[in-house]
Formats: C-alpha cells, sequence, structure tokens
C-alpha cells in the first residue's frame, strides 16, 4: 500500500509559475534585481494529462483554466504556449490555522501535538512520535488499532514520513467519482495477472517471467487534510475489512495484533510481519505509545 515519492510533479495546492509578456523570467534570474512579469495559477484539480488551476489577472478577472498540458509522468509539458513555466511553488511547512470541523462533522479525538504538513524530510523515530503519536492514540481510541502498529506501518509505508502526498501514510486508494478534494492522482506501480486492467493512466505494461504483468501507471489516492485523517482511514478499514477480525482479538498485544494483520495478507511481502515489528521497537524505544 506504499506510495513512491513524487517529484517535479504539480499537486492539487501548488502555484504554477511563469513568465508574462516576454519577460524572460526563469528559475535561475528571477531573484536579480531586475523587474521581470511573471504570474502564477493554483492547481485546483490533478487529471490524466492535464490540470484546472486557478489563478487571478485572468483577463482582469479570477478565472478558472482547464487546459495545462501534463505529460505521461505527471510533470509539467513545455513546449508551445507552455515553455515559460519556470517554478512551482509547494508549502512544505506547517499549516499556521487548521481547518474547523463542519457543525454536522462527527465529532473526533484530537491528537494531542499539531500535525505537520507532510514534506520530503524524513523524520527521526523521536520526531516521527511527536508529531503523529496524537493521531495515532486518536484512531485507537476509535476504532481499537493498537496506537504502536498504525504508528509501525504509517513509518514504514511512508518512509518515516517522507513520502506521504496529502497526509496519505497508508497508500490508501480512491474513485475517479470521489470529490475533488479527497483524491489525487499518483504515480504508482501494479503488479496484476490482467492484461487490460484500467487505470486512469497506464505509462507502461510488461510481462514477468512468471505471466504476471508490471504497471507503472497514474492511479487515484485518498487525500487527507491532515495527518489525523490519514491515521483514521487506516483504523477504519482495518475494523471494515473482516480479514483482520483475528486481529483484534488480540488488540491488547501491539506485536500480537501486527502479526494477524501481516497473516491476513495487509502486504505481499513475506517479510513483512519481521519489518514491521522491527520498525515498532524502534518507535517504541523512541518513546511511543
Amino acid at each position: 500500500m506504499g506510495l513512491p515519492r513524487q517529484r517535479n510533479c504539480p499537486q492539487v495546492g501548488d502555484i504554477i509559475c511563469t513568465e508574462r509578456e516576454n519577460s524572460g523570467a526563469t528559475y535561475d534570474n528571477i531573484a536579480d534585481a531586475k523587474q521581470r512579469a511573471t504570474h502564477g495559477d493554483i492547481v485546483t484539480e490533478v487529471r490524466s494529462g492535464s490540470l484546472r488551476v486557478i489563478g487571478g489577472n485572468v483577463s482582469q478577472n479570477v478565472d478558472a483554466k482547464e487546459d495545462i498540458v501534463t505529460l505521461p509522468d505527471g510533470r509539467l509539458s513545455l513546449q508551445g504556449k507552455q515553455a515559460g513555466y519556470f517554478a512551482i511553488v509547494r508549502c512544505r511547512g506547517q499549516a499556521a490555522v487548521q481547518p474547523a470541523p463542519t457543525p454536522s462533522a462527527p465529532t473526533q479525538p484530537a491528537p494531542t501535538s499539531p500535525s505537520p504538513s507532510p514534506s520530503s524530510k524524513k523524520l527521526t523515530p523521536a520526531q516521527f512520535v511527536a508529531a503523529f503519536g496524537g493521531a495515532a492514540r486518536a484512531s485507537q481510541t476509535k476504532h481499537g488499532v493498537p496506537a504502536l502498529v498504525t504508528m509501525g506501518q504509517a513509518a514504514l509505508e511512508s518512509g518515516w514520513g517522507a513520502h506521504a502526498p496529502r497526509f496519505n501514510f497508508f497508500g490508501i486508494k480512491a474513485k475517479g467519482t470521489d470529490p475533488e478534494s479527497s483524491r489525487q492522482l499518483l504515480q504508482t506501480k501494479e503488479v496484476l495477472s490482467d492484461p487490460n486492467h484500467k487505470f486512469p493512466k497506464v505509462l507502461s505494461k510488461t510481462q514477468r517471467p512468471d505471466g504476471k504483468f508490471n504497471y507503472v501507471v497514474c492511479d487515484w489516492f485518498r487525500a487527507f487534510p491532515d495527518a489525523a485523517a490519514g491515521f483514521d482511514a487506516h483504523g477504519e478499514f482495518l475494523v471494515r475489512n473482516k480479514r483482520y477480525a483475528n486481529a483484534f482479538k488480540v488488540a491488547n498485544d501491539p506485536y500480537a495484533f501486527a502479526a494477524e494483520v501481516a497473516r491476513a495478507g495487509y502486504a505481499t511481502d513475506p517479510t513483512y510481519e519481521r519489518i514491521l515489528t522491527s520498525v515498532m521497537r524502534t518507535i517504541a524505544a523512541a518513546g511511543g505509545p
């Protein structure tokens, strides 16, 4: 269920920057003293082969554009009228204000520490515990999944927080019909027996010696507003799937719970239980739940 790290591919919320009026603005000269006209648009949706963006000063108005072309690997096309794009701006720091829940939303336990925005930085075990321990404990209270197991799976699958686009630590899939705010199109790999499996975009497909097919594709994954929501979805997933019922019979023992989850086929790696247990012990030694 893990996700690969995405580089140079616009994501929802990014600002894509281009020169304007043939100003010649580039990434290398934008910081010098010369005045150069530029323009930025905010990405509101990532589609197969294109972006939907919104920006100001578009025909003296704030307006949306639907035709920003992307390459098969998700990067911006720099051909034709898009040749002037020179930067993608992405916030990697902690948001100053967390969105308030709507009145109709069910009340959920809040983490004891703020959830930082996902970034490309790999955290130390102690930093990971400090950042996400509260979210794991909240999921344990609501769903019964031991917080140490949730923390271990999150650390293992995200590379200690380095690969969690829009707080999707667990590679939870989405549907193309889900609301735009709750899905994102990401590149990933799949091994399938079906030679004609449908994806939003297939980048490559090669047959393996065992008759199965290695796919490199763009597929829909869930997007979350914060770590607490991502961890909550993970707990809900384990509770909802009856294949993990035996794990909840030993929920008082995180290591036994992890073993049952592995035996139920959570991951295809035959060494998954051993690796997950090792990560959990590292988290526990760092003061984890």
